[in-house]
């Protein structure tokens, strides 16, 4: 029984005459005493499941996000694992600025949304990010994908990396079909809306290297190029998929809503790419063209790098500029 039918079922026991209960009432209560976290996690899964509890607020004693809260406190981030504790910890907003700065709003990371950019770009699941976020917070166990998103890899700097390339990509949008900015044809502006979960998985899909995504220091890099050349990398992906759209749009029955919540539509875009612009760009006989480097003076190792964040960051190809 939901809290909300025990207190109609109450009320309506409740003799309006006297105030009091009748004498026939009887309550029937179920009591579970189990120490293990996993267990109650299901139980409290499953007795909610046709209530407003979102599956993404039972995680939220995960070690791991735990661990990625912590982590990303340290980065000067607020990591929401529940909704609304943000603003239950900080009710002032003069607290918020104490604690994040003006700009705090930029410095809150909710657990939905962050699941949600993990769960495109690196696990590659848009679909599954886009339209069945449950699934993000439900175990293999249960038919979920909570063990592609969040393990032993997941990183506060990966997640948080995923989730502002996520707000660019969005922000892009907006500005395009506000005329705010330059994009594709006016024909495009009719798919782009629904497309943001796609062009982020898109984005790791042509530029990231799978493989070496376990290096942070590869990761920094790679968002440090994403980031620092993003309006061509976004114009010329939106370009490509512009055409492959054009075409399927003249198929009966198509419709840009379904495609980009199908997984046949993704396995088809991507396919659209080859993996020559991955990071670091190499010519076609696989020789270094060039590589982004974070210094505030001249050219440094990796390993170097750690002293350098103490100085004011400055990022320049090193090399042949990009294509």
């Amino acid at each position: 029984m939901t809290s909300t039918n025990c207190l109609s079922r109450i009320a309506w026991a409740v003799e309006s005459s006297t105030g009091r209960l009748k004498e026939d009432v009887h309550v029937l209560v179920r009591i579970l005493e189990k120490p293990d976290p996993q267990f109650m996690r299901q139980v409290t899964l499953h007795t909610n499941s046709q209530n407003a509890v979102r599956a993404a607020d039972l995680v939220g004693t995960d070690p791991i996000q735990l661990q990625l809260k912590r982590d990303l406190e340290r980065m000067g981030y607020y990591y929401e694992t529940r909704r609304g504790e943000f603003h239950a910890e900080y009710q002032e907003r003069s607290e918020r600025v104490a604690a994040f700065g003006d700009d705090y709003k930029s410095k809150v990371l909710k657990l939905l949304y962050g699941a949600q950019a993990y769960a495109a770009f690196y696990a590659q699941i848009p679909v599954i990010a886009k339209k069945n976020t449950t699934y993000l917070f439900l175990s293999k166990a249960d038919g979920g994908r909570y063990e592609d998103v969040f393990n032993s890899s997941t990183t506060a700097s990966k997640l948080l990396g995923a989730a502002q390339l996520m707000k660019r990509i969005t922000q892009r949008r907006r500005d395009i079909v506000a005329g705010r900015a330059s994009g594709p044809s006016p024909s495009a502006l009719k798919w782009l809306p629904h497309a943001d979960h796609f062009i982020l998985a898109l984005f790791y899909h042509r530029f990231f290297d799978p493989d070496a995504t376990s290096d942070d220091a590869y990761v920094e890099d790679c968002f440090n190029f994403a980031q620092g050349d993003f309006d061509r990398l976004h114009e010329e992906t939106v370009a490509a998929v512009s055409g492959h759209i054009a075409k399927k749009s003249r198929s009966r029955g198509y419709d840009h809503v379904k495609y980009f919540k199908s997984e046949a539509g993704y396995i088809e875009l991507s396919n659209l790419f080859d993996t020559s612009g991955r990071y670091p760009p190499r010519d076609e006989r696989g020789v270094l063209k060039a590589r982004w480097v974070t210094s505030p003076i001249s050219v440094e190792t990796a390993a170097s790098r750690t002293r350098l964040r103490q100085f004011e960051r400055v990022s320049l190809w090193v090399g042949l500029p990009p294509r």
